[in-house]
């Protein structure tokens, strides 16, 4: 018999495999952060997530930060206070023929140790098209463009059965407007 309880509302997450391998992959395989991820992306796969697990950033942050427009989850998800939750997932939010959904911008550690980029600090140097990976040799790669993020984030949507098949309403390779 049906308990009465709703589920809340929830969104697809789309997750582009380049901003996977950059944001989650480049963390050692065994590391709390990469372990956590791993395991809220199947639940994230499978049943979304629910809007009550979602947050907005701040707008302008007092580490120079400027994440306008975008959502944060904390994880591991749905596990208590954020005190006990060292991780986070910022997406921006996405609108297609399907509806509404969140693109996966960023992850990472949200207050880290002097000398390492918080998430929100990562998705920053995303959104506003200045993030540069780090070679094995540890000297900066090339830029990172939005327009092969969104490239790989389109084909996996094609592929997928929760396709978003518009775009933010920015032209690829750039960062969307605030």
């Amino acid at each position: 018999m049906a308990t009465g309880r709703r589920r809340p509302p929830r969104l697809p997450v789309l997750i582009s495999p380049a901003v996977w391998e950059e944001e989650v992959e480049r963390l050692a395989k065994s590391s709390p952060a990469r372990v956590a991820a791993a395991r809220e992306r199947a639940g994230l796969d499978r049943d979304e997530i629910a809007l009550t697990h979602l947050s907005r950033c701040e707008p302008e942050g007092a580490d120079g930060t400027r994440l306008g427009r975008l959502v944060k989850t904390y994880v591991p998800i749905d596990a208590g206070p954020a005190s006990v939750r060292p991780f986070g997932f910022v997406f921006w939010p996405e609108h297609g023929e399907q509806g509404a959904c969140l693109e996966l911008l960023a992850y990472g550690e949200r207050h880290p140790r002097k000398g390492t980029r918080s998430v929100y600090e990562r998705a920053h140097e995303r959104l506003h098209s200045r993030y540069r990976i780090r070679n094995s040799a540890g000297r900066r790669g090339a830029r990172v463009s939005r327009r092969a993020s969104r490239r790989d984030l389109q084909a996996a949507c094609s592929a997928a059965s929760r396709t978003v098949a518009g775009s933010s309403g920015a032209p690829a390779g750039t960062a969307p407007r605030e």
